[in-house]
């Protein structure tokens, strides 16, 4: 019996999202015999798992996975009214005051009124503060996993009730100026800032 037209579309879609086809075209544009525009086309057609599978289309797959991760974020970080997220970065960080706690990793996230660490899974608020509660932010030199580290300290409080976070992130420099921005649209002008590999003898 031969196959009808529909088993047979099935079979050809199932191969292309299954397997995958390549597709390979060369044309050839002429207008009276003479070769004007040449076109090489070459396409790869196969069904999203079969792609990630070779490595195909990983850049986009990353970028909807994150987009999908930051919108369930938003959702559970509960924004306050006129509340915007400005700045946020996977960090590693640990807070010291009457007590130390022990270098933690966490997803911060800076917005116009807060600056927040949480954990994605379990999901939890691991580090909640307000802008106009912080007193400064300054790089400093920590030393961690052996290695002096370039790190954001932010200073809470006074005397007995001080009270420090220090964050290391790849790109810390940025998030030290945008907090400092926002505290200083909330303060009164910060002192300026010195850089944690400076030479102070200078």
């Amino acid at each position: 019996m031969k196959p009808s037209r529909e088993s047979a579309f099935v079979d050809l879609l199932d191969r292309i999202l299954v397997k995958g086809v390549i597709l390979h075209a060369d044309v050839i544009v002429t207008v009276a015999d003479i070769p004007l525009i040449g076109i090489n086309l070459r396409a790869a057609i196969a069904g999203m798992k079969t792609m990630l599978d070779y490595g195909i289309m990983e850049a986009w797959d990353e970028k909807i996975r994150r987009i999908a991760l930051e919108e369930n974020d938003l959702e559970d970080l509960q924004l306050e009214y006129e509340e915007k997220i400005i700045y946020r970065s996977h960090v590693t960080f640990r807070t010291e005051g009457k007590t130390k706690s022990n270098w933690m990793h966490g997803h911060l996230y800076l917005t116009n009124q807060r600056l927040l660490i949480v954990r994605r899974k379990p999901w939890e608020i691991l580090l909640d503060l307000l802008i106009d509660h912080l007193d400064d932010a300054e790089l400093i030199k920590s030393n961690y996993l052996e290695r002096d580290r370039n790190t954001l300290q932010i200073t809470k409080g006074t005397g007995l009730n001080e009270f420090d976070v220090k964050i290391i992130s790849s790109d810390v420099k940025i998030l030290m100026l945008e907090l400092r921005e926002q505290m200083t649209r909330i303060h009164a002008p910060l002192k300026p800032h010195v850089n944690a590999y400076s030479d102070p003898s200078r």
